[in-house]
């Protein structure tokens, strides 16, 4: 017997077609054929909760189940597409992916520690091992000057005079006497220690000098210096070859305002124009440390008929005399109004052969 529907042969007592799924009996004249309903009885749809077509609703596009109502179609499975296998993942990419990524990480790593390692520079043990000594360059000693040496031209000669000028314990007797000038007393000439110097002042306009008293201490050729301050005056400066009977000699001297003189002097004349006779005068600030309460070195160097002139050991002047050939040295201040004062240190002499 076969199916009714499709035809296909019926296997023996079978009540459905194996192949579409339509009841079937074991012959025709069987009452079940009739009065047996299929297993598949139309089944009426829900009612519907749309109101109106929804536009974006699938089921308003899809024609109505042809099988609602009816036996369901034959059940055909759609064959089986045979699918494509997955591509293989390529291994020489993948192994030279994974490479680069482990030397990118290996150079960043490597560079990280080399930046680390320029910022912190080098260990001590680097340095202590292999940092190159630098030489530093050695500074030359300045020798200290020695004050047995003449320092000025011609630079030979025996030191015969040097005294700080503290007190007058060095044995050069330098004189310290107050007289009054004329019987005057309100103009008197002193020379005393004070305040680590050596002091000579007058009270009123004019000029004085004072010096050691040595006997041992007359010179022909001499080099000779002293540390000046004026405290009050116009200037002061050093006398040499000077006789001690008529003060008469050499001055050479230097003013506040850095000027200086050098000048032969007679404090015995009656004639005025033979009381001082200029030989050389000028102006040299350059070396002239100017005001009041300024310190010049100030030094003469008489050799022969050769009269240098020295300040802070610049030569500022030379001249050729020979009206005085020898005498004593000492220290004069001058003031063309009111009192004077110089401070004297550091005094010395050489006798030049």
């Amino acid at each position: 017997m076969n199916c009714r529907v499709c035809n296909f042969p019926l296997p023996q007592g079978a009540n459905v077609c194996p192949r579409c799924g339509t009841y079937t009996a074991p012959n025709a004249n069987d009452p079940t054929y009739i009065s047996t309903p299929p297993p598949y009885a139309p089944v009426q749809p829900p009612p519907s909760t749309r109101y109106g077509s929804d536009p974006y609703s699938d089921s308003a596009a899809q024609p109505p189940n042809p099988y609602y109502g009816q036996a369901p179609a034959p059940y055909m499975p759609p064959p089986i597409q045979p699918q494509a296998p997955a591509p293989r993942p390529n291994r020489g990419k993948t192994i030279g992916l994974v490479v680069g990524i482990g030397l990118l990480v290996v150079v960043l790593l490597c560079g990280g520690t080399l930046f680390l390692i320029a910022r912190a520079g080098p260990s001590s043990s680097d340095q202590t091992s292999n940092a190159t000594p630098t030489l530093q360059p050695t500074a030359t000693p300045t020798p200290t000057p020695d004050p047995s040496k003449n320092p000025y031209p011609p630079n030979v000669g025996t030191l015969v005079l040097n005294d700080p000028l503290l007190d007058n314990t060095k044995g050069y007797g330098w004189d310290t006497r107050s007289l009054k000038v004329n019987n005057n007393s309100n103009d008197v000439i002193s020379s005393s220690f004070s305040g680590s110097a050596y002091h000579v002042s007058r009270t009123q306009a004019g000029a004085i000098f004072r010096g050691p008293t040595a006997p041992d201490l007359v010179f022909s050729n001499v080099a000779f210096e002293a540390k000046l301050t004026v405290t009050k005056g116009t200037g002061a400066g050093l006398v040499f070859r000077v006789d001690p009977q008529t003060d008469k000699g050499y001055f050479f001297g230097i003013g506040i305002l850095g000027n200086y003189v050098l000048d032969t002097f007679d404090f015995t004349t009656t004639d005025a124009a033979k009381e001082y006779v200029v030989l050389r005068k000028g102006s040299n600030t350059a070396a002239i440390t100017r005001g009041v309460n300024q310190s010049n070195v100030v030094a003469i160097v008489a050799n022969g008929t050769t009269l240098s002139l020295y300040v802070n050991h610049q030569l500022i002047d030379s001249v050729q005399d020979s009206t005085y050939a020898s005498g004593r040295l000492g220290i004069m201040v001058v003031s063309d109004s009111g009192g004077s004062d110089v401070a004297v240190t550091n005094a010395r002499a050489w006798r030049l052969p």
